[in-house]
């Protein structure tokens, strides 16, 4: 089993699709901050699921919730004690370890995903940029 195929297991084993999808988002860049329309459209999950999850992630600590006028943002928290260890899992379980998210594009998290389970997309994306330096 290569690793991303055993992370993928992994990830899919620990959480549910709304929570691997909202671990990545907030943990793969916790300095961004998001509203409630955003995260549906970026994690690709249901409006119910994630408002769900996100109540029980801001009481937990995982996450703050911010307002701006009329917009609700939320963004990771960074002072929670499990902080490191999330990031940690989120990067992992993206498929991200081994070269770090510093080195893809910017607009690479704004890209909407493949649906491709096996991570097979990101696979290819990843080995040619490492191929292209």
């Amino acid at each position: 089993m290569s690793t991303v195929s055993s992370v993928h297991t992994i990830g899919t084993a620990l959480f549910g699709k709304t929570q691997r999808a909202l671990l990545r988002l907030f943990f793969v860049r916790p300095e961004q901050s998001f509203y409630l329309r955003q995260i549906v459209r970026t994690a690709e999950i249901g409006q119910g699921a994630a408002q769900r999850e996100l109540a029980r992630w801001v009481e937990a600590g995982l996450l703050v919730r911010t307002q701006r006028g009329n917009q609700v943002y939320y963004h990771a928290n960074t002072a929670s004690p499990v902080f490191a260890e999330l990031k940690g899992l989120a990067v992992k379980t993206a498929g991200l370890a081994k070269i770090g998210t510093d080195k893809l594009p910017h607009d690479f998290w704004h890209l909407p995903r493949p649906k491709d389970p096996k991570n097979r997309a990101l696979e290819a994306l990843l080995k040619e940029r490492t191929e292209s330096r």
